[in-house]
């Protein structure tokens, strides 16, 4: 089954929007094409693919919607549904705490590494 005939069949499922019905196109199908749009997805598209488009914008309607999923498979192509989970964790924030705490780490160890290193050897008793 296609992607736009399975995503129509899974919306008239009840209590399943676009949204819910492109991840599970994604997710499960294999329906790489599929884009999910959220509110994460739509805030990296206003601010970073789409910022003329969307800069008046306020709520994602579902030409909106539309209109994103489509810009994001014009420059990801047939995985554009892959690309998008990578933006969408890339913006959570503990993702982004994580980085911090990585980097972090790696100062605390290098410090403790040139402090070891630059440590006089005892000198033994007699």
């Amino acid at each position: 089954m296609s992607y736009g005939d399975a995503r129509q069949e899974l919306v008239r499922l009840p209590g399943i929007g676009y949204k819910v019905a492109d991840c599970i196109c994604l997710m499960s199908l294999g329906h790489l094409e599929a884009v999910p749009i959220d509110t994460h997805i739509y805030k990296i598209a206003q601010n970073v693919y789409m910022a003329k488009e969307l800069a008046k914008v306020k709520t994602v309607t579902p030409r909106i919607y539309e209109e994103i999923a489509n810009h994001l498979r014009n420059i990801y192509g047939p995985y554009a549904g892959w690309a998008q989970a990578v933006l969408f964790c890339a913006d959570l924030q503990q993702f982004q705490t994580t980085k911090e705490s990585a980097k972090k780490s790696t100062r605390e160890d290098k410090e403790k590494s040139e402090s070891c290193g630059s440590a006089k050897p005892k000198k033994k008793r007699k």
